[in-house]
């Protein structure tokens, strides 16, 4: 398991050196060298040889975990390739299986990020029920939480008990990530045709789930 973040990341960094090398390479001269720079067949190998066995054989445990992020860091790399949406779809059931222990704060809030992240590779409709599982999990959170010792990010320093503290918010700018998730996508449907009806029955499907109109209901007692 361990060895999969160092992989990943010689796999992230050959992407980047080698579309320059492609480009000035002919393949039938130099076949060798084309096979040695060709990173997107390495990427489809370890995808399809490692990851995917190892998400697939089981969701829980910390080679799953990694295998996921793996997953997402070469997705990210190779947007376009064929294996993108079903090495996703393993990596959010693992994710959440990892959001439902009963983590620390600071790994419930990198799960939940992860998994956000994770779920921009599902059409807008698959979407809705993890945007409704990780909003239940939002609403849990504390309205901010204690910034690091020397990380500078948007927040607020305030006294308490006597004591100055650097807080972030957490569950506004997780459900900030929830409202981009559902506007930022075109109106596609999971073939990618055009359909202008596909956001507005998405957005009524999550806005009238018991969740959300608890969440709501909550917000209308703070008020």
């Amino acid at each position: 398991g361990m060895v999969l973040p160092v992989l990943t990341a010689g796999l992230v960094h050959l992407s980047k050196i080698s579309v320059g090398t492609l480009q000035t390479m002919d393949r039938a001269t130099y076949s060798k060298r084309w096979v040695e720079h060709d990173y997107v067949n390495l990427l489809s190998t370890v995808v399809h040889s490692l990851l995917l066995p190892a998400m697939q054989s089981t969701i829980k445990g910390q080679v799953a975990h990694v295998a996921a992020l793996s997953a997402m860091r070469l997705a990210n790399t190779c947007p376009s390739a064929s294996w993108v949406d079903q090495v996703c779809q393993w990596a959010s059931l693992v994710l959440k299986e990892d959001l439902s222990l009963d983590n620390s704060l600071e790994s419930t809030m990198i799960n939940l990020a992860n998994l956000l992240v994770c779920a921009r590779a599902t059409p807008l409709p698959e979407r809705i029920d993890t945007l409704i599982l990780c909003l239940n999990k939002i609403r849990l959170l504390p309205a901010t939480s204690m910034a690091p010792h020397g990380i500078h990010t948007a927040g607020l320093l305030l006294d308490t008990d006597g004591m100055k503290q650097y807080r972030r918010p957490t569950r506004v700018a997780f459900m900030a990530e929830i409202a981009l998730s559902l506007f930022i996508d075109g109106p596609l449907d999971s073939q990618g045709h055009t359909d202008n009806t596909i956001r507005s029955n998405s957005m009524l499907s999550f806005l009238n789930s018991p969740e959300v109109s608890e969440v709501l209901k909550e917000g209308d007692q703070g008020m």
